[in-house]
């Protein structure tokens, strides 16, 4: 943090649970049968949960003068679990969190929560949708809203155009799938926020 300060850079200081044992989930896959269950996940500041290791994190942001937070990232099976009233327990606690961090990081540190791609947008169900993240995302204690985007940087095809490859992005004049040209025209190209393939098959 220090030597990327000392170089005019902003750091954000973006902790995650990394569960990379034999048998272990990506985090997203952890769930909670309960509200009880989420609470014990998150623990004390004291214990061994989320809640030590965002507030542990906290703390080196405002011993170091990091300039931003995660409190969180890509739990979503923790935020899409229910308690007993239909409530989202672990945005409740990720609230919580915030203003905990909040209070040990002071008001000029930017903190958020690094949503997956596939759970910022809400929980659907069988034809029912719960924006359950928007409490967190409006908490004044959040100050933007944080995804981690995994959309794909290009389409191109293995085919050949005119033996030259990439079908018809190499049709386009594109030099090839590194071509810094091409990469910026997919980025700005709409897949996985303005379109999608529904399957393989269509792509």
């Amino acid at each position: 943090i220090r030597a990327l300060k000392a170089r005019g850079l902003e750091v954000t200081l973006y902790p995650f649970v990394f569960m990379d044992c034999e048998d272990y989930p990506w985090r997203g896959r952890m769930t909670a049968a309960d509200g009880a269950a989420v609470a014990q996940v998150f623990g004390t500041k004291d214990g061994w949960g989320l809640r030590r290791l965002a507030l542990h994190y906290a703390q080196i942001v405002a011993d170091e003068g990091a300039d931003g937070l995660l409190i969180g990232s890509e739990m979503r099976g923790l935020t899409w679990s229910r308690d007993a009233q239909g409530g989202f327990a672990a945005v409740d606690e990720f609230r919580a969190l915030a203003a905990e961090c909040r209070a040990i990081v002071g008001p000029e540190v930017k903190l958020s929560y690094a949503a997956d791609w596939s759970e910022y947008f809400g929980r659907q169900v069988e034809g029912e949708v719960w924006y359950h993240l928007d409490p967190l995302w409006a908490d004044d204690n959040i100050d933007y809203v944080g995804i981690d985007w995994y959309a794909p940087m290009g389409d191109w095809r293995a085919g050949d155009w005119r033996y030259g490859g990439g079908g018809l992005d190499g049709e386009a004049g594109f030099k090839g799938p590194r071509d810094p040209a091409y990469l910026a025209a997919q980025v700005a190209g709409g897949e996985g926020y303005d379109w999608y393939y529904a399957h393989e098959a269509d792509r």
